[in-house]
């Protein structure tokens, strides 16, 4: 317990003094995210590069956690931990964890300053996941409804498809002003309250100072912004919580093992994959942007950004309580229910906001005269 506090106020505060000193050097260097009066409709350019700002805190506050944790403890007072030893109570990742964030830390930047194409992106998620699998990462076996299938080699592809997804699912999300960080911000304490459930205190200082940094970060990211993560941070956030779900699953009880990650990420995973059906149905590429995410439908209902922050952290915070009572329970289905309940709510929402186009499409034909049928018949 005694590394909590100090943790959490390191990253805080490393985030509050890094992202003041990037909002500075973007603004100086004009590395800037310009409306575009399609999707982008704030109104000036803001700074990127924030995912800078959240990178640097969380590493200060592994490294205050590292010194403050049990682990950092020798059993024997004459020993002296070296800094291998310290560095490996990151949650037990080892050096892979830094690595592949560093990676996906310089492939961010790169495509906040020169916007690089998707394929690319891809590549780089696709390394930066093999780094971690390659490192240890890797689901061996998966528990479901009493049932144990091993996986062998299928494993290490499901960790890097796994992976992928997640960063991509954070990625697709960061849309609104502070929604990418509150959403880090809520799973990551989730994650921290899962793996200290599971008696993994070295994981919980992995979530724990990304929350802490998520929190100092969103000082100048909530609505309306002065700075936001770019491709560098909401891709780091997606990969943090990506890697820290599967690995505190692997220490949790086998009856949730499955199920508690997936429910965790539940509204970000359900969110792309509608993207994605989305966009292949009406033939356009998967990696093509659209309005259709379910904050824009709920900017089309009336809400406000600051509405939409609460709703979809609360959203997140319920599915997140869901888990923890299915790791307390040993009770899979209460995740499962969780991810259930969200799909259908994001499917509903879509779907009425679909239905509310419609309808104003439909009346201002109506009112111009030209139905899409009279239309046809005029020109006829």
């Amino acid at each position: 317990m005694s590394f909590i506090l100090p943790t959490v106020l390191s990253a805080f505060a490393a985030a509050v003094v890094f992202t003041w000193l990037v909002r500075k050097a973007a603004c100086a260097w004009g590395v800037l995210d310009h409306p575009d009066g399609v999707r982008k409709l704030h109104r000036a350019p803001i700074p990127l590069l924030g995912g800078v700002g959240v990178f640097g805190a969380w590493i200060v506050g592994m490294a205050v956690g590292a010194f403050y944790g049990p682990e950092s403890t020798p059993a024997d007072a004459s020993e002296t931990l070296t800094v291998e030893s310290r560095l490996a109570f990151a949650g037990g990742f080892g050096p892979s964890l830094f690595l592949a964030a560093g990676v996906l830390l310089l492939m961010g930047i790169l495509d906040d300053v020169v916007n690089l194409g998707p394929r690319w992106k891809l590549l780089g998620q696709t390394v930066v996941a093999v780094i971690l699998a390659a490192g240890g990462l890797m689901v061996k076996r998966l528990w479901l409804f009493g049932v144990t299938v091993d996986l062998g080699w299928i494993g290490f592809v499901f960790s890097v498809v796994w992976l992928v997804g997640s960063m991509n699912s954070i990625n697709m999300l960061d849309g609104l002003d502070g929604l990418a960080s509150t959403l880090g911000l809520v799973i990551g304490l989730t994650l921290t309250w899962m793996a200290w459930l599971s008696g993994d205190t070295s994981l919980c200082v992995v979530s724990l100072a990304l929350a802490g940094a998520l929190a100092g970060f969103l000082l100048f990211n909530f609505p309306p912004a002065r700075i936001y993560l770019g491709d560098s941070g909401s891709m780091l956030i997606g990969l943090l919580i990506g890697a820290v779900a599967i690995k505190g699953s692997f220490k949790g009880p086998a009856t949730a093992a499955l199920a508690a990650p997936v429910a965790i990420l539940a509204l970000p995973i359900v969110d792309g994959l509608e993207a994605v059906i989305r966009r292949r149905l009406t033939g356009r590429a998967i990696w093509s942007a659209d309005r259709g995410h379910i904050h824009h439908c709920l900017q089309r209902f009336g809400w406000s950004s600051r509405q939409i922050l609460f709703g979809i952290g609360a959203l997140c915070a319920a599915t997140g309580s869901a888990v923890l009572l299915s790791l307390y329970f040993r009770n899979e289905p209460i995740a499962l229910a969780a991810t259930l309940a969200v799909g259908i709510g994001c499917a509903a929402t879509k779907l009425l906001d679909n239905h509310q186009l419609k309808e104003q499409a439909d009346g201002h034909g109506t009112q111009s005269g030209r139905t899409p049928d009279s239309h046809k018949r005029t020109a006829a």
